[in-house]
């Protein structure tokens, strides 16, 4: 038995007037809430103008957050927003110091609306870095890096540093002159199986380093044991002259990738020396640089190989 229309009708009548006063006290209310202070932090790109032609400035483009007081409405409408005018901050000698101090700026802040009210930056956002030009040098990177390997795994390629030199500013004249070359912090690796990135800081002491991190690459790979026999062969000997060699071939222990293994089968490898190099009594030392790189020979190998000129009989 459904109640009759009329009863229908009064019902959906009162739930429709229902959420309407329901929704004008909640926009009344909010309404009222945002005619209120709050308190809230905002942050702006800002840019450093005016900057002298003998200092560099790091971070000049930058975010800056602020503790802001104003009322709801004009924080409301400045946090939804996703544009912000860039704060035009110059440049100013008290920068040195390390920081932004955004009271001395008060005049720049043209992109922060008068009817909010700065309280006081996030300290974390006032850090700046500024170095002086004047004693400035772009040297290379040494890793200081322990590499622990998997037994299974060996680097044969170099590790790939990026970047590979960084800029450096100093104190004074005397202290960037002496500086060829910076080193990374000291940093003993895991046990390392597979291809690995590191970022390493740099070791920089007193000094102010740009970057102050590089990104360290190291590639190991599995290998495999060979012991080639390699000939060795003296080019121009002149006529009438005969050469005995001990022993008259290497035979270095070396590891390679095991990738490589089939390829290395199928290399000629020989030492060649210019009879014109040879001394006699002073005894050949192998070097093995006719290797190719993905060779490494290790220990124990020959390291010298003895020599005896002989004139044939008329």
């Amino acid at each position: 038995m459904y109640p009759p229309k009329t009863e229908q009708k009064e019902s959906r009548g009162k739930a429709i007037l229902l959420t309407l006063s329901i929704g004008l006290s909640f926009t009344l209310w909010f309404v009222n809430q945002l005619g209120r202070d709050y308190q809230t932090v905002l942050t702006f790109s800002y840019r450093i103008t005016n900057i002298p032609s003998n200092i560099s400035i790091e971070n000049r483009y930058a975010n800056l957050s602020f503790l802001v007081k104003g009322k709801g409405t004009n924080l409301f409408w400045k946090k939804i927003s996703p544009y912000h005018d860039t704060l035009q901050l110059r440049y100013h000698h008290y920068f040195h110091l390390g920081y932004i101090l955004p009271k001395q700026h008060k005049e720049d802040f043209r992109a922060v609306p008068n009817d909010i009210q700065l309280l006081y930056a996030l300290p974390d956002t006032l850090k700046i870095r500024v170095f002086s030009n004047e004693w400035m040098k772009k040297v290379s990177v040494k890793p200081d890096l322990q590499f622990n390997l998997h037994p299974t795994v060996r680097l044969f390629k170099p590790i790939s540093i990026s970047p590979d030199s960084v800029t450096v500013y100093a104190s004074s004249a005397a202290q960037i002159n002496s500086l060829a070359w910076i080193e990374t912090e000291q940093i003993t690796t895991p046990e390392m199986e597979d291809s690995t990135v590191f970022y390493v800081p740099i070791k920089k002491g007193s000094l102010q380093v740009v970057p102050e991190v590089v990104t360290i690459t190291a590639i190991p790979e599995k290998y495999t044991t060979i012991q080639p026999e390699i000939p060795i062969i003296i080019n121009d000997i002149p006529n009438g002259i005969t050469i005995k060699l001990n022993p008259p071939a290497l035979k270095p222990q070396c590891i390679i990738p095991l990738k490589q293994y089939e390829q290395s089968q199928n290399i000629k490898m020989e030492w060649r020396i210019s009879y014109n190099s040879l001394k006699e009594g002073v005894p050949l030392i192998p070097n093995y640089d006719f290797l190719p790189d993905y060779i490494q020979v290790v220990p124990p190998y020959e390291s010298e190989v003895s020599f005896i000129i002989q004139s044939e009989s008329p």
